[in-house]
């Protein structure tokens, strides 16, 4: 599936806006949830969930449509187990941060010894321990009352399904559980690529308010992001909204409050237009002569920062700046960057099979420059887009890649550019090198 994801769009926002029906609200929330809950119960052999999913759709483009199509959203679920776990996601797209997070988090499950620490350290799945002996106990007085069918399929909404009275039995059910989420969550993430939303959405839902809003939040998103070929992506689809046959008199709420008609969409798309001309031209790099150290690049006039480190964490924090200099220096780059700007301290270097390592740049005279605790990788295609984000989105960002400068991170700079670049990738390298060089 060639799709692109676009935007996640939440189902109380097409609710609030765009319903059509005499239908409640809460319909469509059933209806909508109803639909994942066959999905998580054939995957992951659970039903707690039945009525906690459904509240996101994600919309990827289309050739046949302007919008595209409307999925569940998978980063939905990504989002409510890391809730669950008790952990924090910097990003629902990055496969392998929720992988690593989530199997940390399930050894610190594994360890629970006391409902106390279970309450302190996933206070969720503690909210579940209660609310499960709660129902537990009511369903109880209904045996004898109910047939033994209707019981068994009560109790099983529960009982059967890790939410145990014992606490004992209650935290391998739940290790077990969430180990299944994390090890069978690709299958999960397939299953909601083939389900498509938008029979449904265009029974229920005013089709011309819907367009208006999703481009609301296409402009939002546009508005937030330095990233060039995203901005391209929405540009290009709010170009087609404007000249399609979308009935574009009226107007609609958007997320923050803001009433959005065609003429503040007009607007607001010229100036995304602007933006994409102002992000043409890489700014925050300069190259960095071959015959000028890394170390000179600081001002001499710069004062050294006071420290109240004794001497043996001074000399652990050199021999760590040093070594990573060593690292790199050494290494077969192509040419190395200079950050200026939001990147200042940091330096980029690009290496002929298409790679770029990034990393923080340390100054013998600044002590602290050593304790930068990550790099990030990215392709050389993709380096003029993610030098635009600030720190903290690029490392949402799935094109750059998060290393910590923990135990083995040689080894990994090491495979990464040490590998082979395709033709292609190697005249990406080139050019990038080119392009800074002519600045």
């Amino acid at each position: 599936m060639n799709e692109k994801r676009i935007i996640n769009i939440s189902l109380a926002s097409i609710m609030r806006e765009c319903n059509k029906t005499t239908e409640p609200n809460q319909f469509h929330h059933e209806n909508m949830c109803n639909s994942t809950y066959h999905m998580i119960h054939d995957i992951f052999h659970y039903r707690k969930f039945q009525e906690d999913f459904g509240d996101y759709f994600t919309l990827y483009s289309g050739k046949d449509s302007v919008l595209g199509k409307f999925r569940p959203s998978y980063e939905e679920f990504v989002e409510k187990v890391s809730y669950l776990l008790n952990m924090k996601i910097s990003n629902p797209i990055d496969d392998k941060e929720f992988e690593e997070k989530g199997r940390e988090r399930l050894k610190v499950l594994e360890g629970i010894k006391t409902e106390e620490e279970l309450q302190k350290e996933f206070p969720a799945l503690y909210r579940d321990l209660i609310e499960g002996r709660k129902y537990m106990n009511i369903t109880r007085t209904q045996k004898g009352i109910v047939s033994e069918e209707e019981y068994q399929k009560r109790t099983h909404y529960y009982y059967s399904c890790a939410l145990q009275y014992s606490f004992k039995n209650f935290l391998p059910k739940q290790v077990e559980l969430y180990r299944r989420f994390i090890e069978h969550r690709k299958e999960y993430q397939e299953k909601t690529k083939t389900r498509c939303a938008n029979r449904y959405l265009e029974e229920h839902f005013d089709q011309d308010k819907l367009a208006m809003l999703v481009i609301a939040q296409i402009l939002n998103s546009g508005e937030n992001t330095d990233n060039r070929e995203e901005i391209e992506t929405y540009l290009s689809i709010i170009g087609k909204y404007i000249n399609s046959n979308y009935n574009l008199s009226g107007s609609i709420m958007d997320d923050d409050g803001n009433r959005v008609d065609i003429e503040e969409i007009l607007r607001r798309y010229r100036l995304l237009q602007m933006k994409l001309k102002e992000t043409s031209r890489i700014v925050n790099w300069e190259l960095i002569p071959e015959t000028q150290q890394l170390f000179s690049t600081v001002p001499a006039t710069k004062k050294a920062r006071k420290t109240k480190m004794s001497q043996a964490q001074i000399n652990h924090l050199r021999e760590l700046g040093e070594e990573r200099t060593r690292v790199y220096e050494q290494s077969n780059y192509l040419a190395k960057v200079m950050g200026k700007l939001k990147y200042k301290g940091y330096v980029a270097y690009i290496y002929p099979n298409g790679e770029v390592i990034l990393d923080r740049e340390y100054n013998r005279e600044s002590i602290s420059s050593a304790s930068g605790n990550a790099l990030f990788n990215m392709k050389a295609i993709d380096f003029e887009a993610l030098s635009k984000l600030d720190k903290f989105t690029l490392t949402k960002d799935p094109k750059a890649k998060r290393i910590i400068h923990s135990k083995g991170w040689k080894e990994k700079v090491q495979e990464i550019i040490s590998r082979e670049g395709s033709e292609e990738e190697q005249i990406q390298a080139k050019e990038l090198v080119k392009k800074l060089g002519q600045k």
